[in-house]
């Protein structure tokens, strides 16, 4: 179809309102069969339709929505995306809590999906599937996202009006890119709407608003539970700090991360579950130096000594977050250190204050720190000699 013959993006609707969803959702499918990397005519189209229109029409709703969320509707956020630069073969848009999920690479979101062939329009419940490598947006493993959507499912499960036409798979039809395999697997729940028998905005609106229920759902058990496969929460409060440092996101409430009570009892679990091992393994003087030095545990057995890095977390664990100088000095001290990592902890966050318990611990000794697992999250530029 030529660009001359596409409605007009604001048609006027019977409410007084812009395009209707029904609408968007019609054209940008429509514009996938001329996707491209290049910014086309087509792709500026679609790009108006994904940053805007979509968005738009969602906060149109924003009320009946944060209601069925269960957040106040100025936690409530609204975006597109379609691609930086080189335009993306799925192009998405999205609400969301801005304080759980302050960028589309973190935390739990509805979203509109579009299949690269055109057929077929998502509104998903899923999770965020990118991690940032430091160059680049990298897919996270499937493993972690399929788990991460089971677990989701779970938590909805007991919803008394789940409803028959609900899917678990998707299928984006990505062609060349592997971010549409990682959407797949990071989706708990969606709804499939077929090109060729779109529902009107009456039927839509009322799926956005259900699903919108089932996120709060998931919302609230990942408030209080340990999310398998989910990156560690102290992982996303420091690329959200970057963010935020770097001017990227506004300077909203932390949401869901852990308050500085909130970690100092899960750090206290973890060195307290340390301390024990390394007596076990015979070291007879151990002194907690945390609060003085870059490292947590100083070892002394005779005239054998070692430094230990204590993390503890409520996650699985695959990754730490560690500082420069924590960097230096195990690099430094190799190999008479050590790094213990405590997973797993349980944090009950009761009203006389949170109480930290279990948790599974690993020791690597020694703990080689090794530059190509090192991720830079942001950069300090200097600007002038």
């Amino acid at each position: 179809m030529a660009l001359s013959e596409w409605p007009t993006l604001v048609a006027s609707t019977p409410s007084g309102r812009g395009t209707q969803v029904d609408e968007i959702l019609a054209q940008i499918l429509d514009l996938q069969s001329d996707w491209t990397s290049e910014n086309t005519e087509e792709m500026q189209l679609r790009g108006e339709l994904v940053r805007h229109e979509g968005p738009d029409w969602l906060r149109e709703h924003g009320g009946a929505i944060s209601q069925a969320i269960g957040i106040p509707l100025v936690d409530l956020g609204f975006e597109g995306r379609d691609g930086t630069g080189r335009k993306t073969e799925v192009p998405w848009f999205r609400f969301y809590s801005v304080s759980r999920s302050p960028s589309a690479t973190i935390g739990w979101y509805c979203v509109f999906l579009f299949d690269a062939e055109g057929g077929t329009a998502y509104l998903t419940v899923g999770h965020g599937s990118t991690d940032w490598t430091g160059s680049e947006f990298r897919p996270r493993p499937e493993s972690d996202l399929r788990q991460m959507a089971g677990w989701a499912r779970d938590k909805v499960a007991g919803t008394s009006v789940l409803r028959p036409d609900l899917m678990t798979e998707i299928s984006l039809n990505s062609r060349r890119s592997n971010l549409g395999p990682s959407y797949e697997a990071g989706t708990a729940l969606a709804f499939g709407y077929k090109r060729d028998s779109l529902p009107n905005e009456s039927q839509i609106l009322d799926d956005v608003v259900f699903m919108a229920g089932l996120l709060g759902q998931v919302y609230r058990a990942a408030d209080t539970e340990t999310v398998p496969g989910a990156m560690p929460p102290e992982v996303e409060e420091l690329l959200e700090v970057s963010d935020k440092a770097a001017g990227k996101l506004p300077k909203a409430g932390q949401g869901f991360r852990l308050s500085a009570e909130e970690r100092r009892v899960v750090e206290l679990r973890a060195v307290e579950l340390a301390i024990d091992h390394l007596k076990n393994l015979g070291w007879e003087k151990i002194s907690d130096v945390g609060a003085t030095k870059s490292f947590d545990l100083e070892c002394k057995t005779g005239d054998k000594k070692l430094i230990v890095e204590v993390k503890g977390t409520t996650s699985m664990g695959d990754q730490i977050v560690l500082t420069r100088n924590e960097v230096a000095i195990h690099k430094d001290l190799y190999p008479g250190n050590a790094l213990i990592q405590v997973t797993g902890i349980k944090l009950e966050k009761l009203p006389e204050g949170p109480i930290a318990s279990g948790g599974e611990l690993s020791m690597r000794h020694p703990w080689i720190v090794e530059d190509d697992r090192l991720v830079p999250v942001s950069y300090m530029y200097r600007l002038s000699d």
